[in-house]
């Protein structure tokens, strides 16, 4: 008697459930980001802030660094879910090295950022002390920094990575083949300049762009997987 095995999606091709929820996953993650953003920029000091002005942000705003750590923890989650999506689509399509340098610079982005996140927890835990340790304050505060400068770089090789691999299996807009690279060269540019970024450069705003274009490349990505279609076996 012959057996019928059960449909199953075209290989290298994620389930369109999964893809669904791994475009969910990033949605949320780009407004986790944003929102987290808007908060930490209304009450951060400046790079080139005072320790004075370091332990103050470390005291009063002990709590709005909590939450900042929380939503930090729920956008790893949700990240997680939509490159692993994207990864899986990626991996066997028609760029598959590109889909594996996003994958490597992902890696790292999480890492840099993680340790960002770490250094202002690490500034909240501390700062009853830091008014006896100035110099502790200024060393949690420039690791801040200067994690914050080389997370560029390994988000430039997430962006370049990724918009290829995207653009060319049809996932990403075809016009990331173009504005991706040209967002990663950008957050090179920053991170080639990380010690001047750590002291206070305004060449951090070069970055910010090229940030912004790897947000509108995980929105218009994660609205192409919510919309995608699975070709029939």
């Amino acid at each position: 008697m012959a057996v019928t095995s059960a449909p199953s999606a075209t290989r290298g091709t994620a389930p369109w459930l999964t893809q669904r929820i791994a475009g969910i996953g990033g949605l949320l993650f780009a407004a986790i980001v944003v929102f987290s953003n808007i908060l930490r920029g209304a009450i951060a000091p400046a790079a080139d802030a005072e320790v004075s002005e370091i332990i103050e942000f470390a005291t009063d705003d002990r709590a709005v660094i909590q939450v900042l750590g929380a939503l930090f923890a729920v956008s790893i989650v949700a990240v997680s879910v939509f490159i692993a999506g994207l990864y899986r689509s990626l991996a066997e399509g028609p760029e598959p090295i590109a889909a594996r340098v996003g994958l490597i610079g992902w890696v790292g982005t999480a890492a840099m950022f993680g340790t960002v996140v770490v250094s202002e927890m690490s500034l909240a835990v501390a700062g009853e002390h830091l008014a006896d340790s100035p110099g502790l304050a200024r060393a949690f505060w420039t690791l801040n920094n200067t994690a914050f400068a080389f997370n560029m770089a390994m988000l430039a090789t997430a962006l370049l990575g990724f918009s290829l691999a995207g653009a060319a299996a049809g996932i990403t807009p075809r016009w990331f083949r173009v504005l991706g690279p040209a967002g990663a060269i950008l957050l090179l540019v920053a991170a080639a300049n990380g010690v001047s970024i750590a002291e206070g450069s305004p060449i951090v705003f070069v970055g910010l762009i090229g940030f912004l274009t790897w947000l509108l490349f995980v929105v218009t990505t994660a609205v192409g997987m919510i919309r995608r279609e699975l070709p029939s076996a």
